[in-house]
């Protein structure tokens, strides 16, 4: 896994996002001011995803996703929704165990 980081749609706006060679699997769910702040933020999340909250829910589409919560702050979510909520808990366990070393850039 490796922790990508640029700026969003929102010209002026970054975020990160963590993937593998063929999918994303996550990202900050949020947008941050400065490139430096999303740097952080990744940072932040690769040091404490192992501690962090897990939850998986069904979206309005009927479909699976998860988020990463520290206290009640989401720190993460998933980057796609999958059919079936086993498919969702294997990604965020995916995610909990590969953040902390998935390589920066």
């Amino acid at each position: 896994m490796k922790y990508v980081i640029n700026e969003t749609e929102v010209p002026g706006e970054f975020s990160w996002w963590l993937a593998t060679d063929t999918d994303v699997t996550a990202w900050a769910g949020r947008s941050f001011p400065t490139l430096k702040d999303a740097h952080r933020a990744a940072a932040a999340f690769a040091l404490e995803a192992a501690d962090e909250k897990f939850a998986v829910y069904e979206d309005e589409n009927h479909q699976w996703r998860w988020r990463a919560t520290r206290s009640t702050k989401p720190e993460a979510q998933s980057a796609e929704s999958y059919g079936a909520r086993f498919d969702a808990e294997q990604a965020a366990e995916a995610v909990r165990l590969g953040a902390a070393t998935a390589t920066m850039p």
